[in-house]
């Protein structure tokens, strides 16, 4: 190819000129760089990128003129028709030379008004991405990721804007390794915990979703701080958008993980979610509705963390779980319930009669009584043997658990069509 032949004559020149002599012919130099670097070949765009490192060598500020042109151009509105040449020049650039050419790459577009930007300096900041050393990636996420989760959150940007910055942070994202995991997740926690600005958590909701459905590292170690940071998001955000994008991250979340690697974070998925129904005494509040529940389907990735515990746990990560199970049940509609009746109340029927402490099977007892009274006509097929269940806890050992059981009789009598079965149970538990 003719033009990429120039760029190997002119790397073949610089390194037999002198300093002086560069210095003197730069203003030669600089447009045919600029070109070459903006070539739609590909093979010219690399040769012209080997160009410009070797005269950067002799004269350092050619390699500020190439990049601040370039630069310049992300904001011109009439190179939008060759804009993936501009990206693609610059990124040859970055590959290249990461330490002369990522710094004026940074301090140009991070300064830049974020209320100004366009989506090809968005992009721009991007090509942190192919920078060969993961290390520097990972150095730098805190300069690229605030600035492109700022712009996707203006609502005053433009669609195509907001899109740019979210699909560019999607791109740094998957570049990180697992040296960089926590320096990533610093970013994205704080961007979607409280006290940030609302449109911001919806964004960072977005990339939390991305991650976890593309991520192939281990996020075993960021759990613990990202389930609170996400349980909010999900399930009580006054912000329809975010509250459904906190749903999909926490669908992701669950996807990715395997229910054992869930299983420690028992505690602190229940305490988080206690969190967002108590009140301003620290009682649960039985009139707070969660709105993720109800009208996102958040019981989906939730209910199968609890119902590891349940089935597998300790004696006190079952009680934990049966409580937890007590509490979404009691806080979302029935209409939302109706698709997970069965699923949760089949395995505590199974369990409530295995030898356990009393104050795990109160905890089941009471999560059973919750299911009766939101589960409506879906329990029906249940009532036989909630019935079998509940008399046969009357005779259980712990007080707790044998009151609970009889309010909890109380309750599906007026369920029941019929009282017979119940008499004639009750009265072979007092005969035998």
């Amino acid at each position: 190819h003719v033009r990429e032949g120039v760029c190997t004559g002119l790397a073949e020149l610089i390194e037999a000129t002198t300093k002086q002599l560069l210095a003197d012919y730069l203003g030669d130099l600089i447009p045919a760089i600029r070109q070459a670097i903006i070539d739609d070949v590909e093979s010219v765009r690399n040769s012209a990128s080997v160009v410009l490192a070797k005269l950067h060598i002799a004269v350092p500020r050619a390699t500020t003129d190439v990049v601040t042109w370039v630069l310049s151009q992300l904001q011109e509105e009439e190179v939008e028709e060759h804009s993936h040449l501009f990206l693609n020049g610059l990124e040859q650039l970055v590959a290249k030379q990461p330490g002369a050419v990522l710094p004026l790459v940074l301090s140009k577009l991070t300064s830049a008004p974020q209320g100004e930007m366009t989506a090809l300096q968005v992009q721009g900041l991007a090509c942190l991405a192919v920078v060969p050393d993961a290390n520097t990636v990972h150095r730098h996420l805190s300069d690229v990721l605030p600035v492109m989760i700022a712009v996707a959150s203006r609502e005053d940007a433009s669609e195509e804007v907001r899109e740019a910055a979210i699909k560019s942070a999607c791109r740094v994202m998957d570049r990180v390794e697992q040296g960089g995991l926590n320096l990533l997740f610093t970013e994205l926690l704080s961007a979607v915990q409280k006290g940030g600005a609302v449109s911001h958590s919806c964004a960072g909701a977005n990339l939390l979703e991305h991650f976890f459905d593309n991520t192939q590292l281990d996020v075993v170690s960021i759990l613990q701080e990202t389930l609170p940071a996400v349980l909010p998001l999900a399930l009580a955000d006054e912000d329809d958008e975010t509250l459904a994008a906190g749903v999909r991250a926490l669908n992701s979340i669950v996807k990715k993980c395997k229910k054992e690697e869930l299983a420690p974070y028992l505690s602190g998925v229940r305490g988080a979610i206690l969190a967002l129904i108590t009140d301003a005494s620290g009682k649960e509040d039985p009139g707070i509705l969660l709105p993720g529940l109800c009208n996102h389907n958040a019981l989906e990735p939730l209910y199968p963390i609890y119902q590891h515990g349940l089935m597998f746990g300790s004696a006190e990560a079952r009680e934990l779980a049966a409580k937890g199970l007590r509490e979404l049940v009691d806080h979302t509609t029935e209409q939302a319930l109706k698709p997970y009746v069965v699923k949760i109340t089949g395995p505590l029927i199974r369990i409530v009669g295995d030898k356990f402490p009393g104050t795990v099977k109160k905890a089941i007892v009471d999560t059973l009584k919750s299911l009766l009274v939101r589960g409506g006509a879906t329990l029906k097929p249940f009532l036989p043997q909630l019935q079998t269940t509940y008399v046969k806890c009357l005779s259980d050992p712990s007080e707790a658990v044998r009151q609970k059981a009889a309010e909890s009789l109380g309750t599906l009598v007026r369920l029941s069509a019929r009282t017979e079965p119940l008499i004639n149970e009750l009265m072979t538990g007092v005969t035998t």
